[in-house]
């Protein structure tokens, strides 16, 4: 692995994340860029560095310096006038610490109400499904025991989330990725059980005999009919027919069909002044896992990349999206999709899952590396060789 001041290619995330808080991604145009501040420089000057555009670091970095009486004093004081340069370095350091722990506390409050959403919802597709009245016994089960697992974890966040135990930062985080993993689980099988039952074939109706036809009676008997008069026995074509798959070839029509009329409505809604964010709802609501890839292929194969100006489907989308929480389910349904959809075709892309969620959980997420990461993701689905080697 190769990193420097500046770009680099070829990068190993986890030797580069190690480097922390002296390394940072950023984005411009269409590359991304890992980049390494000098180490000889003290850590906190280099996260201090990293944020300096950032509201948040400095909201909670500036209350910590005023409520230090040893910084936020008049010149005029007496103690400030006598005060040693190891003692002001030693406040400049807990300032940093204050800082730097009011932000992980936040960050873990996030996650704990993530968690909760995630039981809530799961709990209530149990309580669904399991008003099924056709549910096997063996998925009944499943569902019950389930259900009691998230009952206790939840019991299990709850004390986590009161540090009834006193625990550091450091091993609340660790604990709550214990947990996390715990609710990944659950939530597998949830979805297996309930794929399972939602695609179940129903069985095809057997089709009627043919009547035979009506003999004529005595008093209708018409003369010897010719051969061409018979009455004809029922034809192939007009018994039941089994119902047939959609081919490879439909499946890839219908998407590319939907794929045109999704992002030329994203377009129509974000082109000109102003936003027509109903539109633009829509069209991203109406991305699944049959379509996506197509509406990425589509976008760039059609040059809305050109004609907005902005590197990537996701930035166009970011660029007029100015509501955090709609961002945030906005991605979360696109990646939902790219999820499903690498299921089907067996491709591994948890890595770049792993990252579009760890920076949506974020205060200062990176919009760059999301951007990027849905590039790789395509990449890695689509079967069009010259977008796989653009992306």
């Amino acid at each position: 692995m190769f990193i420097y001041d500046g770009v680099t290619n070829g990068v190993s995330f986890p030797a580069f994340w190690a480097l922390s808080p002296y390394s940072w991604t950023s984005a411009y145009g269409n590359q991304m860029q890992f980049n390494v501040m000098n180490m000889s420089i003290p850590p906190q000057i280099a996260f201090m560095a990293q944020n300096c555009m950032n509201p948040s670091f400095w909201s909670y970095y500036n209350y910590s310096m005023m409520s230090n009486p040893y910084i936020f004093s008049s010149n005029s004081n007496p103690a400030y006038q006598t005060i040693d340069p190891q003692t002001l370095q030693n406040a400049y350091q807990n300032a940093y610490n204050s800082t730097m722990e009011a932000i992980q506390g936040s960050m873990l409050q996030a996650s704990f109400t993530s968690a909760g959403n995630t039981i809530a919802t799961l709990k209530g597709e149990i309580e669904t499904l399991l008003k099924d009245e056709n549910l096997p016994a063996d998925k009944k089960q499943q569902l019950e025991n389930a259900k009691k697992q998230l009952e206790e974890l939840e019991k299990k966040l709850d004390k986590l989330a009161k540090n009834e135990e006193g625990l550091s930062i450091n091993q609340i985080k660790e604990q709550m990725e214990a947990y996390r993993g715990e609710l990944a689980a659950i939530e597998d099988i949830v979805k297996t059980i309930k794929e399972s039952i939602t695609t179940k074939p129903t069985e095809p109706t057997a089709p009627t005999d043919a009547t035979d036809p009506t003999a004529p009676t005595d008093t209708t008997s018409p003369t010897t009919p010719t051969g061409a008069t018979g009455p004809t026995s029922p034809t192939e074509a007009t018994s039941a027919t089994e119902p047939t798959e959609p081919t490879p070839e439909e499946i890839k029509e219908k998407a590319v069909k939907e794929s045109r009329e999704i992002t030329k409505n994203i377009y129509v809604a974000i082109e000109g002044p102003g936003t027509d964010e109903e539109k633009l709802e829509s069209a991203i609501k109406s991305i699944n896992k049959d379509n996506v890839v197509e509406v990425f292929d589509t976008w760039a194969i059609n040059d809305y990349i050109g004609k907005t100006g902005d590197d990537s489907l996701m930035e166009t989308i970011y660029d007029d999206v100015f509501s955090g929480s709609k961002r945030k389910e906005y991605t979360l349904h696109i990646l939902n999709a790219f999820i499903e959809r690498a299921q089907e075709q067996g491709v591994d892309i948890s890595a770049e899952q792993a990252v579009i969620e760890a920076e949506l959980g974020k205060w200062w997420r990176n919009d760059g590396m999301i951007y990027q990461m849905f590039a790789d993701i395509h990449a890695k689905l689509t079967d069009n060789n010259t977008l796989q080697a653009v992306a």
